[in-house]
């Protein structure tokens, strides 16, 4: 549960080929995709955690609670790339840890205040949560509000 997690934990990542890992500018990890994808597991230190408040979220699957910006790797069609949960949508895939891509099958979409986290990691700039690779930049507009 990320409300447990401390600093120096090791959280599992996944390194891609072809793609900066270690780049956490939103507007190179927004304009990268592939259509010859491959990587493997591996792991990013933590080095800080931030509590925010959010008035808004998404469920994708059931499983994972994100704020509608932060960015999730997807499959759609051939390619993938990194989405911010407000662009996900229903026949996308997302990278699971078993890294086999798995269908959204149901959003759900919640206004109602909920804490936030932003970790900073040191190493990979991604990481999975509740089975899903998510990266650690977002605009995290509604983290703020």
């Amino acid at each position: 549960s990320i409300q447990d997690l401390t600093v120096e934990d090791k959280l599992l990542s996944y390194q891609i080929e072809d793609f900066d890992n270690f780049n956490q500018d939103l507007e190179y990890v927004l304009n990268w995709y592939s259509d010859d994808f491959k990587g493997s597991l591996s792991s990013s230190n933590l080095v800080s955690i931030q509590k925010n408040k959010s008035n808004k979220y998404i469920i994708i699957n059931h499983k994972i609670k994100v704020t509608p910006e932060h960015m999730l790797l997807i499959k759609n069609n051939d390619s993938i790339e990194w989405f911010p949960a407000k662009d996900i949508t229903i026949g996308h895939f997302l990278l699971t840890e078993k890294e086999t891509f798995e269908p959204v099958s149901i959003i759900e979409i919640k206004n109602e205040s909920v804490d936030v986290y932003n970790l900073k990691l040191e190493g990979i700039m991604n990481y999975f949560v509740e089975d899903y690779l998510v990266h650690s930049s977002s605009k995290c507009d509604e983290c703020q509000k």
